[in-house]
């Protein structure tokens, strides 16, 4: 369903009727915690804790990494530094008392962080919670920093489960998210309005059922969560919004047809009268390598006008010349298409853009005409 949340399983290669996103536990307080910190605090080790920040309505605002430097081998005092992004603000954070904080073996540690708005952090062993002005904190230790083998051995164990790409859609824009080794994330794509450019780095963080990737994009002025199951199978998306499409790229189904609407205000704010028996509504391509072609091998045609006559006699079967290539890595389609425009007697084409992406045999995406805008385009049966 492309109105609502899809959930798209590993193991199933075809989206069925969407199911109820599987949640994250809801915790007690208002936090959303997937990492408990409960249990013994980090005292013999440097560790880095990553997390996100969700305001009083669930929407995630930023993102917050804290650092805890090496306290000794019991009790004792360490250096604690944190940074927070918020929308495109960017803020440093220092423990108070000449930037030292004591760490407790028995137990969660409380750090208050001066700098900024007030910030107060909770360290446990697997996570963090807190407060950061009106933001509550939400957050895990970065398993992919410790030095200890087997913890790094149970991060890999999960991490290894996601490493394909993950495709976001929704009414913003498209987005990819690519985890590599150690758990580092690389977020890239495109706004709607199609110059907007995301880029953003991100740590894939462990918990007990669930992972997740806290993003922060402040160029674009992007915050957003990716929940991953830890068995590999479902995923879901926090913070962007209603009609979030996530998935891992998919490949051309059989008997796949090329849509596009023929009704949309873009032909109508086009100046002219758009010709629309040559849109390309339900024209069935076929994969040949890392190109789609027009069924039958169909060369693009072409429409002529003479004394406003139109002549079609030579559009053949694939009027507008689609033309679509697609890069199975991350599943990724762009083409082009000509729409044939007539105004005062003459007869003009408009080169039209595609870009989208195909999850499990269906692809989503946009056709845009420069200065003119945009309409929704997708690839399925």
């Amino acid at each position: 369903s492309w109105d609502g949340m899809t959930i798209v399983y590993a193991e199933d290669p075809k989206p069925g009727p969407d199911p109820d996103p599987p949640s994250p536990p809801e915790p007690a307080e208002g936090y959303v915690l997937y990492a408990t910190v409960d249990g013994v605090a980090p005292a013999t080790a440097a560790i880095e804790y990553n997390g996100y920040l969700v305001n009083e309505t669930g929407v995630v605002g930023g993102t917050i990494q804290v650092k805890v430097g090496k306290p000794g081998k019991k009790d004792g005092k360490a250096s604690v530094k944190a940074t927070v992004v918020l929308g495109k603000k960017k803020v440093s954070l220092k423990a108070k008392e000449k930037g030292k904080a004591v760490i407790f073996a028995d137990g969660p540690t409380a750090v208050e962080l001066s700098g900024g708005d007030a910030c107060e952090v909770l360290l446990g062993t697997d996570g963090i919670a807190g407060f950061y002005g009106a933001y509550t904190i939400d957050g895990s230790r970065n398993f992919f920093a410790s030095k200890a083998k087997d913890e790094q051995t149970f991060a890999n164990g999960i991490l290894s489960k996601w490493l394909d790409p993950i495709l976001i859609f929704w009414d913003g824009g498209s987005l990819s998210v690519t985890i590599a080794s150690k758990g580092k994330a690389k977020v890239s794509g495109t706004l709607a309005d199609g110059k907007t450019k995301v880029s953003a780095n991100a740590v894939f963080l462990v918990g007990e059922e669930w992972c997740c990737i806290p993003v922060s994009a402040p160029k674009a002025n992007l915050a957003f969560v990716v929940w991953l199951s830890s068995d590999g199978a479902a995923a879901a998306v926090k913070g962007l919004g209603e009609g979030v499409i996530l998935g891992r790229p998919g490949t051309l189904a059989a008997n796949a047809t090329f849509h596009v609407s023929k009704s949309a205000s873009l032909w109508a704010s086009m100046s002219g009268t758009v010709l629309t028996d040559y849109l390309p509504d339900g024209v069935a391509v076929t994969q040949n390598g890392a190109k789609w072609i027009v069924a039958g091998g169909a060369k693009a045609g072409k429409v002529t006008m003479k004394k406003g006559v139109i002549d079609d006699s030579k559009a053949g079967a694939n009027p507008s010349g689609l033309k679509l290539t697609y890069t199975k890595k991350d599943g990724s389609f762009k083409g082009s298409f000509k729409v044939y425009v007539a105004s005062s007697g003459k007869l003009k084409s408009v080169t039209v853009n595609v870009t989208g992406h195909m999850i499990d045999g269906v692809g989503h995406g946009t056709a845009t005409v420069k200065k003119v805008g945009s309409v929704d385009v997708f690839v399925g049966e």
